[in-house]
């Protein structure tokens, strides 16, 4: 609720809006017993008449340690082309979506059934019906549900807790992740590092990313 109250008054159709991508960057372990504070602007507009990329900000701690968490949401909402706009192709070429380098590990495997999305939608509160029916999916131009682009970044961020870290959760200094492309369900994909910081979720290496980007840690005296 609070990032939508940045939104508040923005001349753009949201029911198309999608996650473009995410950057965490964690200062201090959130404690599981005290009070949270959240707060939350809108830093960015990037409006090209293509489409709209809005960057949010939020920042998330306790009394003693206010700004434990600071997150970067973008969101992208497709514009329609004013009348009158030149039909032909654009000058621009198409961006390369990031692959899978083949010599990457591969840290963990992620069977997603068809009610991943209306899990975490439970969850979470964020119960876009793109991510759990198939109609509402459809009108928005998937074949299918496609799966939360959080939901895709906490189970890369687990897979790296689990892999590199045995479960530590106070180890993940920053993670900075793009949502390449959809991801339609069900599906069955793995988590991927490359040795020097990268990360991707996808199907295999050599393959086009559904989520790429990069991860850094805390050392250990960090919370000494």
């Amino acid at each position: 609720p609070i990032m939508a109250k940045t939104l508040r008054g923005l001349d753009y159709n949201l029911v198309k809006v999608l996650n473009a991508g995410c950057r965490i960057e964690i200062r201090n372990p959130l404690p599981a017993k005290e009070p949270l504070h959240v707060r939350a602007q809108l830093e960015n507009v990037d409006d090209n008449g293509e489409r709209a990329l809005l960057t949010q900000r939020l920042i998330t701690g306790t009394a003693k340690y206010p700004e434990s968490v600071i997150s970067h949401v973008t969101a992208v909402v497709p514009l329609q082309k004013k009348k009158g706009s030149s039909g032909g192709k654009s000058d621009k070429s198409p961006k390369e979506r990031p692959r899978v380098p083949e010599y990457a590990r591969e840290i963990g495997r992620l069977k997603l059934g068809v009610d991943v999305g209306i899990d975490f939608g439970v969850v979470t509160g964020d119960i876009n019906p793109i991510h759990w029916l198939a109609p509402y999916a459809r009108l928005a131009g998937f074949k299918r549900p496609i799966l939360h682009g959080f939901s895709a970044l906490a189970r890369t961020v687990e897979s790296l807790n689990r892999a590199l870290w045995s479960g530590d959760v106070s180890m993940l200094r920053t993670i900075d992740v793009r949502f390449v492309r959809p991801l339609v369900l069900p599906a069955e994909v793995g988590v991927y590092i490359d040795g020097q910081g990268a990360v991707y979720l996808a199907e295999a290496p050599g393959t086009t990313a559904y989520l790429a980007g990069n991860y850094t840690s805390h050392k250990e005296e960090d919370f000494r």
